[in-house]
């Protein structure tokens, strides 16, 4: 996809197009200001889909990792929140406080969340026109 397959219809395109669909005159000039556009497309990326940002390199090898050792253990083991349960109150703990603030990580033991099907969790990047995304 290119930015010329961005760019909108032609204004007689666009009230030709609402013409043929029932619009009456002044609802066409309506319908044209409404639709008016702010963006300036001319700075709008030639080619999509857009190259993957820096942090897309960390999640492929954590997708690389979920595949030898599963997607729930491999995200345990990297993103802390998930070593603590859903409770009301949880993010004022000073265990979570030191966690997620200073990076002192809970004991492995630590209850955490608890998936009812864990091993039904997928880890993997998602084409998108942005780039691939966790």
């Amino acid at each position: 996809m290119t930015a010329a397959d961005l760019s909108p219809l032609a204004e007689n395109g666009r009230a030709a197009l609402w013409r043929s669909l029932g619009a009456t005159a002044d609802e066409t000039r309506e319908l044209l200001a409404y639709a008016q556009s702010e963006f300036d497309l001319s700075r709008a990326p030639a080619r999509f889909p857009l190259p993957d940002e820096p942090f897309v390199a960390a999640w492929a090898g954590y997708v690389e990792e979920a595949e030898r050792v599963g997607a729930w253990a491999c995200l345990r083991d990297r993103l802390v929140q998930l070593r603590f349960p859903i409770e009301a109150g949880i993010r004022e703990s000073p265990a979570y406080r030191a966690a997620t603030r200073r990076g002192v990580w809970p004991a492995p033991e630590s209850r955490g969340l608890e998936l009812a099907r864990p091993d039904e969790l997928r880890l993997f990047l998602a084409e998108t026109p942005v780039g691939r995304v966790p």
